[in-house]
């Protein structure tokens, strides 16, 4: 049913509510109020509320009035009284207005309310009407039943067992529960309606979520305070998310990889990154640490890896003290023993407590759209609907050039994203841009940040996840991680200056000597080794291929893994080549031979063991002479006279035949 109004001078405008059906009666509300205006239309027409009050013609108008239209004055009397208490709304004119109840004051009704229905329940009735006593109980079972893991539907049937149940009866474990009648039962729609309303009762969603009444949903994590300049560079917030992307191997762009895991650190009080690391290894301590170490070694060199140049002020290098980190990777033994030997502290927030989280776990999604969602093979973060194409087929992109572009979206964040709301007063009197590489240059220069020193040697040391490895005469070979074998990773050697003149290949000689290289995954260009008292040294890989510097530490892996399965697969036909190969041989020996005694055989007097082997050097002059077409006679080509040579030479062989002709031509 639509309401339809009048208006001053023109038609009448529909007012529809809605296309469902109503049943107020809109009309003769409208009717209601329309015909108390125009007990007092005159009155307010000519006078304002503020003159009827200060002139008393409240008091004396209405009566008159009354008398005019010929009716009660009552009606006059509140008709004026109600425009003038709702100051000039019309609305207050409606039928029971000043009847309506206060603001979140329940409605009760006798009968069920909402649309009727032709359907009826099972004892005949049409709903059920919830008093205070029904919503009351409906309240109680909400607070009882209704926890996590306790679906509304499941909680219903609990509270009618308990409240609206006609008879209970129990034969040994079983239990024969009777309802009441179906009119006399409130609905699911009702205990999800009435049943959160209670005192301390949390709507289904919180319930679920783990929320209580002490820590409510709308608690914000965002801070209240505005930002301190001398806590910039004090606390940092370190935390890991997967990067929504599949790229493809180095090796071949037809070969997709798994995700991989972004970690990165920044300041609390900033948002300022200082470290990151990029690799395939599943989240970990030493992936945190890593982004720690990241952070306090030079960015300059880790630009220039993948192609991007920039000076030591456009990212800034900093170790920090304090570590706040989740109740994840970094809540670990090995977590908690390497921050002790790197006397850092870790932070950790309440369990269970989502708005204590660090903000930085909520600005994942940020990122991830910025630079993730746009390359080619993401996922967007979600599953892959029925029938949509995968992802992974769409790998194109590498590890490393998706690394330039994610480090360009952190340089823009450090240096060009604009903070205003970051600024103090201090920094706006000082002239501070609004950035955060601004800021933090502008607490370098003022003191409210300290410059940290830090052994890089040792932070290396503990951060670097460490491979087996072994020391040969060549230099450092990696074993491969993931085999339970000791098989070594082929092609992948690393060496120094240092170690070539240090003598430590010298003394490995032929022998090996196993040793622990501290190697970074996602940058496997060099590892750090310990030789004894000569302390940690940087160890570089020996290649000439520049590509194969920019591939990972699993691409590595990836890359080994193939050559053996090619070299597996093809293992069986250079089988059968090298079998074909001895017994061809085996055969033309076999031929050599028989030929070899037949001539004997055919010899006037069997030639000696010395003939055979006598004056072999003239006998190769003459065969490369005689068989050669590029022949150039030298000083030592003149023709000898050997007699037993030209005795032991056989008669019917073609060689020696043509040889006794150039002898002749040549007398």
């Amino acid at each position: 049913m639509k309401a339809r109004v009048e208006c001053d001078g023109e038609d009448e405008v529909d007012k529809g509510l809605g296309t469902r059906g109503d049943r107020r009666n809109i009309d003769l509300w409208i009717a209601e109020r329309d015909r108390a205006w125009s007990f007092v239309e005159p009155l307010f027409k000519e006078f304002s509320i503020a003159d009827v009050l200060e002139l008393g013609l409240y008091r004396t108008w209405p009566s008159k009035r009354a008398k005019e239209l010929g009716v009660d004055s009552r009606h006059v009397v509140r008709a004026c009284r109600l425009y003038m208490l709702s100051l000039g709304q019309l609305g207050a004119l409606m039928p029971a207005f000043d009847q309506r109840g206060a603001p979140g004051v329940e409605k009760f009704s006798k009968v069920p309310t909402g649309r009727k229905t032709d359907s009826v329940r099972s004892d005949g009735s049409r709903g059920f009407a919830a008093t205070a006593g029904d919503r009351k109980e409906m309240q109680d079972v909400w607070k009882k039943h209704k926890k996590k893991g306790m679906s509304v539907e499941k909680a219903r049937e609990r509270g009618l067992t308990e409240y609206r149940a006609e008879s209970l009866s129990q034969e040994g474990p079983n239990v024969d529960v009777t309802l009441k009648p179906e009119g006399q039962l409130w609905s699911i729609g009702q205990l999800r309606r009435h049943g959160p309303r209670g005192q301390g009762n949390l709507s289904a969603s919180a319930v679920n979520r783990g929320d209580t009444e002490s820590r409510p949903a709308h608690k914000r994590r965002a801070k209240a305070r505005s930002m301190r300049p001398d806590r910039i560079g004090l606390v940092a917030q370190i935390d890991s998310s997967p990067a929504d992307f599949y790229p493809c191997s180095a090796a071949s762009s037809l070969h997709a990889l798994c995700k991989p895991w972004r970690t990165e650190l920044t300041d609390e009080e900033l948002g300022y990154t200082f470290g990151l690391y990029v690799g395939f290894e599943h989240v970990s301590t030493c992936t945190s640490l890593l982004a720690i170490l990241n952070a306090a070694e030079d960015h300059v060199g880790f630009c220039a890896l993948y192609g991007i140049h920039i000076e030591p002020w456009q990212w800034h290098s900093r170790p920090f003290r304090r570590v706040k980190a989740d109740n994840g990777e970094m809540k670990a033994q090995s977590a908690f023993k390497a921050l002790g030997e790197m006397e850092q502290t870790g932070e950790y927030c309440r369990a269970y407590a989502w708005e204590d989280k660090a903000l930085q776990e909520s600005r994942h999604r940020t990122r991830q759209a910025a630079v993730e969602h746009q390359v080619a093979g993401t996922d967007q973060g979600k599953r892959t609907d029925r029938g949509a194409s995968d992802p992974k087929q769409d790998a194109a992109v590498t590890l490393y050039a998706f690394m330039q572009q994610l480090i360009k979206h952190i340089l823009w964040k450090n240096n060009e994203e604009l903070v205003p709301h970051l600024l103090t007063v201090e920094m706006r009197n000082g002239g501070v841009l609004p950035f955060r590489g601004e800021i933090y240059r502008w607490c370098l220069k003022k003191g409210y940040v300290a410059e940290e020193a830090m052994d890089l040697t040792a932070l290396r040391a503990r951060c670097l996840p460490a491979i087996e490895a072994s020391l040969h005469s060549n230099g450092v070979h990696l074993f491969d991680p993931t085999s339970s074998h000791k098989r070594l990773i082929q092609g992948v050697v690393f060496s120094s200056n240092w170690l070539k003149s240090s003598g430590h290949l010298a003394r490995a000689g032929g022998r090996t000597k196993r040793v622990d290289a501290r190697i970074n995954p996602s940058r496997p260009k060099s590892v750090f080794v310990e030789f004894g008292d000569d302390g940690m040294k940087e160890l570089n890989l020996q290649t000439d291929d520049p590509l194969r510097r920019e591939l990972t530490l699993a691409e590595w892996l990836h890359i080994d893994a193939g050559d053996r399965v090619f070299r597996t697969e093809h293992g069986a036909v250079e089988l059968d080549n090298g079998a074909s190969r001895l017994a061809s041989l085996d055969a033309t020996n076999r031929a050599g031979r028989a030929k070899k005694r037949k001539e004997i055989a055919n010899q006037p007097v069997k030639p000696s063991k010395a003939s055979l082997v006598k004056d072999m050097d003239e006998r190769t002059r003459r065969e490369r002479r005689a068989t050669s077409e590029h022949y150039i006679p030298g000083p030592h080509d003149q023709p000898q006279q050997s007699k037993a040579a030209d005795r032991a030479a056989p008669v019917g062989n073609s060689v020696a035949a043509a040889m006794a002709k150039l002898r002749q031509e040549a007398d």
